[in-house]
């Protein structure tokens, strides 16, 4: 509806959901998203599926993975319910932000593994860390061997507690 290129979609799938109960405790929640041969923003989807389930007071993220013009990626994680604690792995595999944004000189090959871990949805009394890490990279034609960053928060006070690059510059 906007009649420009880069904002068009085309979009195969299939959508299921299904849960009963609205009690932490007692809540039972299935999704699951399926998208196959479609275009995002100017993005090829070969495959982009997403499986939760909620039981037991914990929603499971099960599978959150794609394959795109742009790179691949897969995610799991959980969030409990009752204390609020929650984990996230993502990884993503040659994702090039040229692709991803539009630009053609921002060429890349691009392999990161990130986790997260933390309690708490509050700002103010939340704890989290986080790690990232890439392996063989490659960013507008040079090597990225290895990038660590580590995080943290605590209430309102976010951290840089660590980052090493590993380049052959």
């Amino acid at each position: 509806f906007t009649g420009r290129k880069d904002m068009y979609a085309n979009i195969n799938g299939s959508i299921h959901a299904d849960g009963v109960g609205t009690k932490p405790e007692n809540l039972i929640r299935v999704l699951e998203l399926k998208l196959y041969k479609s275009q995002i923003f100017g993005i090829d989807i070969e495959k982009f599926e997403i499986a939760s389930d909620v039981r037991g007071g914990i929603a499971q993220l099960k599978k959150f993975e794609g394959q795109t013009s742009a790179g691949n990626f897969n995610c799991e994680g959980f969030y409990k319910l009752l204390d609020e604690s929650y984990h996230l792995e993502t990884r993503f595999r040659e994702i090039n932000i040229a692709d991803a944004i539009g630009d053609t000189s921002l060429q890349s090959s691009i392999n990161l593994s990130i986790v997260y871990d933390g309690k708490g949805l509050n700002p103010k009394t939340s704890k989290s860390v986080l790690h990232i890490n890439s392996d063989s990279s490659k960013i507008m034609g040079r090597e990225l061997e290895n990038l660590s960053v580590r995080g943290s928060q605590n209430g309102s006070r976010v951290y840089i507690d660590g980052i090493s690059v590993k380049t052959p510059l």
